[in-house]
C-alpha cells in the first residue's frame, strides 16, 4: 500500500492531519531484551510469593482454629498456646517450648500446624540466589550476544566511548575477563533503552517517516530498515573554531545590522548581544546613523569595509560589535549541514596562502570518514581522530582544546525509505479522540499565568485600547515586572477533575465529556492550533499517549533535516493558516538540535541568527495590542496581522534567549504542549505507596498506571521486592524513573524484577515512579527480517478553523 499525498479526514473533522507521519523505531529488536529474561529465577520468585500468600492466608486459618481451643485448654499450657498462636498469624516459625506446645491441640490441628511450620521454615532467600547464580551466566551470555551487534556497538560508540572501551575486550573474546559490575550493569541499561524508549537524541533510534492510505490494518510496515549514519560535530566546537578564525580575518568578517534595531525618541533601541538580551539603547547620532545607512545599503559588508568607509575608527566600529547594535556574520548557513566547506572557502577567499583551509577540509573529511561502514572499535578511533584533529586545529589557532568531558560529535540514524503507512479507517477514532484532548491543552498550558499577567501588565501600564511595540513592553516590563499576582494553577484542576477519585485500575473519561469540557472554559483559554502527539499503537487499535509537542512538524522536521543531509530527497513542507501569520526562528543558536527543515511561511528574524532568505519578520516588526474578547494579548505585524511565533528547533525553551522565550511563551505555543505531570492523580498512599490509576479518553491513553514510593523504602533484595510488588500491584516488568529530576536520572529505566540485572537498574535515591509498560514491549511491530521493534508514530493534528 502505497501513502497517499494528504489522507483527507470526514468533511466534518474540525481538524486535519498531516501526511507525514514521523516515526521512531528502537535499533535493537525486542528478542534482544527478551533473552535476558531470567526464568528460574522468575519461577522461584512466582512460587515465594506464593507460598508466602499460602503461609499468610493458612496462618489467619489457624489463627481462628487455635482461638475456641484455647479457650477451653489446660491452664498451664494456655500461654504457651498463645504464643503458638501469635507466632503462626504474624508468620514466624515457632521453636522451643512454644512449638512443643502443639502436642495439646487435637490431633487434626496439630497436624496442620505442623505442615505450616514446615513449610514456614523453607529458605526461599537461599532457593532465589541458587536460581540467580543459575540464570546469571544464560543472562550474561545473552547480554553478551546482544551488545556485539553491529548495530548496537556502532550506537554505543558513539554513546559511551568509555564503556565502548571497557567491554570492548569482552565482548570480542569470550575467554576475556568479565569487566566490572558496574560496566556491565551499564551495558544492560544502555541495551534495555535501546530496545524500550527510542528516544529523539539517541543514536539508538532509527528516525524516518510514514504516510497514510485509506484503508487496510492499523500499521503496516515495510520491513526496511536499512539505516545511514549521519554524524554532526557539535555546533558549539564548530562557532569555537569560526570565532578563532574571524579574530584572524577580522576585515573579512560580515556584518549586518541588529535586526531589533528600532528608533525611538531619538535614540535607537535594540536586544544586546548579551546573554541577558536586555534592551539597552544608544543615541540617534549621525556618526551611528551612518553606520547603518552604510551597512544596510552594502552589498556584503565587511568589518573592514566599514572601517574604511569611516576613515579607520576601528574602536568605533568594534565597539558596535560589541554592544550588539552590529552582528558578524558567519560565512556558513545556520542550517548548513556542511560548515567546515563554507569556513573553508571562506578562508581561502581572504588568506589563500594559510594552512587553515587545508586543516579544515582535513576535519571534514574525517567527519564524513565516520559514517562509513565499520566496526565499533573502528567508530570510537576515528571518533578520537576527529576529536585530535578539531583540538589541534584549535590548539594552533591560540584556543584551548575542547573540553574532554564534551562530546566532538552526534551521531543521527535514519531511514531513507518509508517505514509504516497507516490506515485511515483505523486510525481515524484516534485521531478524533486526539483532537478532543487537543481542545483542552490550553487549560494545561503552563505559560498560561504568565499570558494572562502580561495582559493585566499591558492594561495597567498602556491601557486596554493601546498599540505598542513590542520591544517596548519587553523593555518596560523588564525594568519593573510589577507584582505577580494571585496564581490560579488551572492545569492542575482539569487532571485532577479527569482523575476524580475513583479507586479503580483505570479512569475511563468519554471523548465527549472532554469536548463539553473545552467547551466551558474561559475565553483565555485557547487550545493549540496545531499538535504532534507521539504514542505507541495498542493492540484493538488504541493509542498511548506519550507526550504532546507543537506541531508544525516539531522533530519531523528535525528527521527531514537530516535525511536531506543524507543526500534523500524530501519535499518541502508548508503550514499555512489564513488568520494568522505562522512565523518560526531559524536560528539555531550553536545547537545542532535546532537545524530542521523549514515548517512554515515566515521567518522570525532574531538577533544571533542570519539574514533570511524569504518573508520575515524581527522583533523591530513585531507590535502587541489587547484582545478584550480573550483577555490575552495579541502579537501583529506592522499591518495589523496576528502574528503567531513557533520555536520548532530541538533546543528547550529555557535554553532559548530570554526575548525570544518571553515572545513564545506570551503569544505563541508552548513546545511541550502536554507530558503527563508527577503531581496530580495519586491516591492516598498504603504503606508508603501512592497509586495512580490509568487515565483514558476514548482509544486514546493519557496517562499509564503509576506507582510512587520514597526510593529509601525499596527493598533490597529480589525475594523482599517481589513480596513488595505483590502487596502493592507493581507489574514484574515496568519503567522507573526519578521524580522532579531534570538530568539523565529523570529518564526512565526499563526493569525486570525477575531479572539478574535488576537491583542495579532501581533508582535508589529522592522519590521513585514506576509506570506501567503499555504497550508491553512483546507487542511491537513485527519490521520483517530486523524483528519486533518498539515504534513510535507522530501524528500531527491542526485545526482547521482557527
Amino acid at each position: 500500500m502505497q501513502p497517499s499525498a494528504l489522507a483527507a479526514e470526514p468533511p466534518t473533522a474540525g481538524f486535519g492531519t498531516h501526511a507525514v507521519i514521523g516515526v521512531r523505531v528502537a535499533g535493537v529488536p525486542v528478542s534482544d531484551l527478551d533473552a535476558l529474561r531470567c526464568p528460574r529465577t522468575e519461577a522461584v520468585l512466582d512460587e515465594a510469593v506464593a507460598h508466602t500468600r499460602w503461609l499468610r492466608a493458612e496462618g489467619s486459618a489457624l489463627s481462628d482454629l487455635l482461638h475456641p481451643v484455647i479457650g477451653r485448654c489446660a491452664d498451664a499450657d494456655r500461654p504457651l498456646l498463645v504464643a503458638l498462636r501469635r507466632a503462626v498469624f504474624r508468620g514466624r516459625r515457632p521453636t522451643g517450648r512454644v512449638w512443643a506446645a502443639r502436642r495439646a491441640l487435637p490431633p487434626d490441628l496439630a497436624a496442620r500446624v505442623e505442615r505450616w511450620a514446615t513449610r514456614a521454615g523453607r529458605d526461599v532467600a537461599a532457593e532465589v540466589t541458587r536460581a540467580v547464580a543459575e540464570d546469571r551466566v544464560a543472562a550474561l551470555a545473552a547480554l553478551r550476544v546482544a551488545a556485539r551487534r553491529d548495530a548496537f556497538r556502532l550506537a554505543l560508540a558513539s554513546a559511551s566511548p568509555d564503556l565502548t572501551r571497557a567491554v570492548a575486550a569482552w565482548l570480542d573474546d569470550p575467554a576475556a575477563p568479565q569487566p566490572g559490575a558496574g560496566a556491565v550493569a551499564s551495558l544492560a541499561k544502555y541495551l534495555a533503552r535501546a530496545v524500550a524508549k527510542p528516544s529523539p537524541y539517541s543514536s539508538f533510534t532509527l528516525s524516518g517517516l510514514g504516510g497514510w492510505c485509506d484503508r487496510g490494518p492499523a500499521v503496516t510496515t515495510s520491513g526496511d530498515l536499512d539505516w545511514l549514519s549521519v554524524p554532526e560535530v557539535e555546533r558549539q566546537a564548530v562557532l569555537a573554531v569560526w570565532s578563532a578564525l574571524a579574530e584572524r580575518l577580522w576585515d573579512h568578517v560580515g556584518l549586518r545590522v541588529n535586526p531589533s534595531v528600532r528608533p525611538d525618541g531619538g535614540r535607537l533601541w535594540f536586544l544586546t548581544a548579551s546573554p541577558g538580551e536586555r534592551v539597552v539603547s544608544v543615541a540617534a547620532a549621525e556618526a551611528v546613523l551612518d553606520v547603518l545607512r552604510f551597512v544596510r545599503a552594502t552589498t556584503r559588508p565587511t568589518a573592514g569595509s566599514l572601517v574604511r568607509h569611516l576613515a579607520g575608527e576601528r574602536d568605533f566600529v568594534t565597539g558596535l560589535i560589541e554592544l550588539g547594535l552590529l552582528e558578524p556574520l558567519r560565512p556558513f548557513p545556520d542550517q548548513s549541514t556542511d560548515p567546515f566547506d563554507h569556513l573553508a572557502r571562506w578562508v581561502e577567499a581572504h588568506d589563500a596562502g594559510s594552512p587553515w583551509p587545508r586543516r579544515l577540509r582535513e576535519l571534514r573529511g574525517q567527519v564524513a570518514g565516520y559514517r562509513e561502514p565499520g566496526t565499533a572499535a573502528e567508530r570510537v578511533e576515528r571518533a578520537r581522530l576527529v576529536r585530535a584533529s578539531l583540538d589541534g586545529l584549535l590548539t594552533d589557532l591560540g584556543r584551548e582544546p575542547w573540553p574532554a568531558h564534551r562530546p566532538v560529535l552526534l551521531e543521527n540514524s535514519v531511514l531513507a525509505r518509508p517505514v509504516v503507512t497507516c490506515a485511515r479507517n483505523r486510525w481515524q477514532p484516534v485521531l478524533d479522540d486526539l483532537d478532543a484532548v487537543r481542545g483542552v491543552l490550553g487549560a494545561v498550558d503552563r505559560s498560561l499565568g504568565f499570558k494572562l499577567r502580561l495582559a493585566a501588565f499591558f492594561r495597567d501600564r498602556f491601557g486596554s485600547r493601546a498599540r505598542v511595540p513590542f520591544l517596548a513592553l519587553y523593555r518596560e516590563f523588564r525594568a519593573d515586572p510589577g507584582p505577580v499576582g494571585p496564581r490560579v494553577d488551572l492545569r492542575r484542576a482539569v487532571l485532577s477533575a479527569l482523575y476524580g477519585d475513583s479507586a479503580e485500575d483505570v479512569v475511563a473519561v468519554d471523548p465527549q465529556a472532554l469536548a463539553k469540557l473545552a467547551a466551558g472554559l474561559p475565553a483565555h483559554v485557547v487550545a493549540p492550533r496545531s499538535v504532534c502527539c507521539y504514542g505507541q499503537e495498542l493492540p484493538g487499535s488504541g493509542f498511548v499517549l506519550n507526550t504532546v509537542r507543537t506541531g508544525y512538524g516539531w522533530g519531523v522536521t528535525r528527521t527531514e533535516h537530516l535525511l536531506r543531509a543524507a543526500g534523500v530527497a524530501v519535499p518541502d513542507r508548508t503550514s499555512a493558516h489564513p488568520d494568522v501569520l505562522l512565523a518560526e526562528c531559524r536560528a539555531a543558536f550553536g545547537s545542532q538540535l535546532n537545524q530542521r527543515a523549514r515548517a512554515v511561511p515566515y521567518v522570525l528574524d532574531h538577533p544571533g541568527g542570519e539574514p533570511p532568505d524569504g518573508p520575515a519578520l524581527s522583533p523591530a516588526d513585531l507590535w502587541v495590542r489587547h484582545d478584550p474578547a480573550r483577555g490575552r494579548l495579541v502579537l501583529c505585524d506592522p499591518g495589523d496581522r496576528p502574528v503567531l511565533p513557533l520555536a520548532l528547533g530541538g533546543l528547550v525553551a529555557d535554553l532559548l534567549p530570554p526575548a525570544l522565550r518571553f515572545l513564545v511563551a506570551v503569544f505563541g505555543e508552548p513546545q511541550t504542549a502536554f507530558t503527563l505531570p508527577d503531581d496530580v492523580g495519586w491516591r492516598p498512599p498504603v504503606d508508603g505507596v501512592a497509586r495512580r490509576p490509568r487515565l483514558e479518553v476514548g482509544r486514546v491513553v493519557l496517562g499509564r498506571a503509576g506507582w510512587r514510593v520514597d526510593a529509601a523504602d525499596l527493598p533490597a533484595d529480589l525475594p523482599a521486592l517481589a513480596h513488595w510488588r505483590d502487596r502493592h500491584g507493581v507489574p514484574r516488568r515496568c519503567f522507573a524513573r526519578t521524580a522532579g529530576r531534570r538530568d539523565r536520572a529523570r529518564k526512565p529505566v526499563y526493569v525486570d524484577f525477575a531479572s539478574f540485572f535488576a537491583l542495579s537498574a532501581l533508582p535508589r535515591e529522592g522519590v521513585v515512579v514506576f509506570e506501567e509498560p503499555l504497550p508491553d514491549p512483546l507487542d511491537a511491530p513485527h519490521h520483517g527480517v530486523h524483528g519486533q521493534r518498539v515504534t513510535e508514530l507522530v501524528f500531527e493534528l491542526s485545526d482547521r478553523h482557527g
